[in-house]
């Protein structure tokens, strides 16, 4: 078990790790220090800058750049599939959009539902803070006092 030294330590040494790969798969300026959102999973790392337009996907496999997502919000949350096919992003409208990673493109499911949040959903003052996948097709998404399930299986009402 590591103490909070250590764990704070830990913590800057992986952001410098994550600093020097991005410079050095020329992804990102001296300027875009400030993300707004990690997602890393076995292939790829995922990062949203604050002053970017976007989300950037680097592939750790070969250390180049991936995709460069759609931009629509700001983004707050991320998680990745266990299976690595599918990115779920939470924005700070409340939106949720999933991406097809495979096909670098909007999943399916966001397609056919982008249109059918729930106002209440989208208005709400408690913002997103936090994602997290339960199985390749659902996932968590939470805010400080509530949570929620995405399934993908299920169109929204």
């Amino acid at each position: 078990m590591l103490t909070r030294g250590q764990e704070l330590h830990k913590i800057i040494l992986d952001e410098l790790k994550i600093e020097k790969l991005i410079s050095e798969m020329g992804g990102a300026e001296k300027y875009d220090k400030i993300p707004t959102l990690f997602e890393v999973d076995h292939q790829y790392l995922t990062i949203a800058y604050l002053n970017q337009n976007g989300v950037r996907m680097y592939d750790l496999s070969n250390n180049k750049i991936y995709w460069d997502l759609p931009h629509f919000d700001l983004p707050l949350c991320a998680a990745s599939s266990p299976d690595g096919e599918k990115l779920v992003i939470g924005y700070a409208s409340n939106m949720i959009r999933v991406f097809d990673i495979m096909n670098k493109c909007l999943h399916q499911w966001s397609r056919e539902n982008d249109d059918h949040f729930p106002s209440n959903f989208l208005n709400r003052y408690n913002r997103l803070i936090g994602s997290t996948p339960l199985s390749n097709n659902k996932f968590m998404f939470y805010t400080n006092y509530t949570y929620c399930i995405l399934d993908l299986n299920k169109a929204l009402p």
